[in-house]
């Protein structure tokens, strides 16, 4: 009944049934100039070639910590991003694309949720639980908001992830050694 169809182009003899209604969204991929794409893969390849190195193990982990505040490993850590608890098992190719872009591949679930309220205030995070009567919203660094939808003027998804881009652009070559040493460990 309140199934949501994407069309492309005219659509103005469609007959909608129920609940369903028809919104404009635009999916298309940010596009970028060649050389931010040159830019780009120089980037990833220097990482790549940091992330294969052996590191310190203990350093990463200590480095790791700014991660947690998101992620969660076992049973430490955040909600807001995925669980890393078996990221070691992943390739050091998906996980630097991961974090140099973590708006290039992103699950539904953790798209940014932004909370306009009536008051002017704005909340920004992740959707933790929706109710009829309540959002549930996690931001970064502090504890889960449940937000009455009497005061809500609106509520934006946006497709694009909490997680910022440049997070590990500060560390030194023996850092993302040993960061990468440390998340191999994660299996």
């Amino acid at each position: 009944q309140a199934l949501v169809l994407r069309f492309s182009g005219d659509s103005k003899n469609l007959k909608l049934r129920g609940q369903a209604t028809i919104k404009l969204t635009d999916d298309s991929p940010k596009l970028i100039t060649p050389q931010a794409a040159k830019d780009a893969r120089e980037k990833f390849e220097k990482y790549y070639r940091l992330a294969n190195q052996k590191g310190d193990a203990t350093n990463g982990k200590t480095l790791f910590a700014t991660c947690l505040a998101c992620h969660k490993v076992s049973d430490t850590g955040g909600i807001i991003g995925p669980d890393l608890s078996g990221a070691g098992a992943m390739s050091t190719e998906a996980l630097l694309h991961n974090i140099l872009t973590p708006n290039a591949q992103m699950e539904s679930g953790y798209y940014r949720h932004d909370i306009i309220l009536k008051d002017g205030g704005k909340v920004s995070g992740s959707l933790v639980r929706e109710t009829k009567e309540s959002l549930s919203i996690q931001p970064v660094g502090t504890a889960i908001q449940v937000i009455p939808r009497s005061k809500v003027t609106q509520h934006e998804i946006t497709k694009s992830s909490l997680m910022p881009e440049g997070l590990i652009d500060h560390l030194s070559p023996e850092q993302i050694a040993s960061l990468f040493t440390y998340i191999r460990t994660l299996k």
